[in-house]
């Protein structure tokens, strides 16, 4: 479900797709229709976006961690650029 591409005309929000999930989720529990969506799936492709420190110094150093919008964010930051 959250790891098939979006649609064409959505691709450009790729690194909002977290936020996407929210609003398409919201909606559908305003239609009162949240029984289409398998609840497992979505926690664990949540839970996958989530940013954890690489050690105990980064922690220790101040850097921050939460969630990704996408997967595309999981990518280090290039050092060569």
């Amino acid at each position: 479900m959250m790891y098939q591409l979006l649609p064409s005309a959505y691709q450009s929000q790729e690194i909002n797709r977290l936020t996407l999930a929210y609003f398409v989720i919201s909606g559908l529990d305003i239609l009162g229709a949240l029984d289409r969506v398998d609840k497992d799936a979505v926690v664990s492709w949540v839970l996958s976006l989530q940013a954890h420190p690489r050690n105990k110094a980064d922690l220790s150093n101040g850097q921050f961690c939460g969630f990704r919008g996408s997967r595309s964010s999981q990518f280090l930051p290039d050092n060569n650029v």
